[in-house]
């Protein structure tokens, strides 16, 4: 039997011998071994008496200067959460949030998948304008901490950490710091939003590529805009807040003023809208039904390839 199988029996029957060359950390094994139930928690460090008594009871002695909680190498991971569903979250990302020992996460992170945390949760306030990077900041730091400690930590972030979320900066952050990070993917709502809206990115004869683009540059600047291309679909995303700029720059820089836009807020969500317009519309119509951020903006042909068909 595999040396590890025989710790889990600790806990459970303390009757079973360890093989006396197996030296072990004996909280760490446990907890990364025997995933909490539905009605468990993960074991904590007020926990360890607990643990490391049934450790105890059959001969393998800790030694003092190990102190599992403090001592042992903590990991991150870096773990997107998707569009806001939490039925789309991946199946990896499902189990590492309940496994985690602390979850640090963004404020745009919807309370449905938080209430997923077994262990202890950290959540940012909210990144308004000018705190941005203080936000990020403190995240990065607390995630260090816990794992300098010793903990098993997630970092919680909306959408895909690769995809305008700093994830890049987050795996640098971490390794001058000496943690390497594992990354999971998340859905990212450049996909799903125009998904949920009934908007095919490529769409045969109307749309072969796509590009994906903010409306928010470092320090609030405006980015580059694409050049218009009409087999091109073009999303736009934390853009919403400028939607008049915006729909105004696309057209100073060639783009017609009868291109199709949709706004699709709040995808994947049960109260999702999508409205469609175009950019000499899209700004007025978004101002009377009051569309709110989180919203994707998509621009091109597509967006009424399927108008028709529903």
């Amino acid at each position: 039997m595999d040396p590890l199988l025989h710790i889990v029996s600790i806990v459970n029957h303390s009757s079973l011998l360890l093989p006396p060359q197996i030296q072990l950390e004996p909280l760490f094994v446990v907890t990364s071994i025997m995933p909490p139930s539905p009605d468990e928690t993960l074991v904590h460090d007020s926990d360890q008496t607990t643990a490391l008594t049934a450790v105890t009871q059959v001969g393998l002695q800790p030694q003092a200067d190990q102190q599992p909680s403090s001592t042992a190498r903590g990991r991150i991971t870096l773990v997107g959460a998707g569009p806001g569903d939490p039925d789309l979250l991946t199946v990896k990302a499902y189990r590492i949030i309940q496994e985690a020992e602390l979850v640090v996460s963004d404020n745009l992170v919807p309370k449905p998948i938080l209430s997923l945390v077994r262990g202890e949760l950290f959540v940012a306030l909210k990144k308004s304008e000018g705190r941005a990077d203080q936000s990020q900041d403190e995240l990065m730091n607390v995630a260090l901490e816990g794992a300098r400690r010793g903990r098993r930590v997630i970092r919680l972030k909306n959408g895909d950490p690769f995809v305008y979320g700093r994830g890049g900066e987050e795996v640098l952050f971490f390794r001058k710091h000496g943690f390497e990070v594992d990354v999971i993917p998340g859905i990212s709502s450049c996909l799903a939003a125009p998904l949920s809206g009934l908007v095919p990115i490529t769409h045969r004869g109307v749309a072969d590529q796509f590009l994906v683009a903010t409306g928010q540059g470092k320090n609030g600047s405006i980015p580059e805009i694409p050049p218009y291309a009409h087999h091109r679909t073009t999303v736009f995303l934390m853009s919403v807040a400028r939607m008049a700029d915006l729909a105004r720059d696309l057209v100073a820089h060639g783009y017609p003023e009868n291109c199709p836009v949709a706004v699709v807020e709040k995808a994947t969500f049960p109260d999702q809208r999508v409205l469609r317009g175009t950019l000499a519309t899209i700004a007025d119509i978004s101002q009377t039904e009051k569309i709110q951020s989180p919203s994707t903006i998509i621009i091109g042909n597509s967006v009424n390839a399927l108008v028709a068909e529903q």
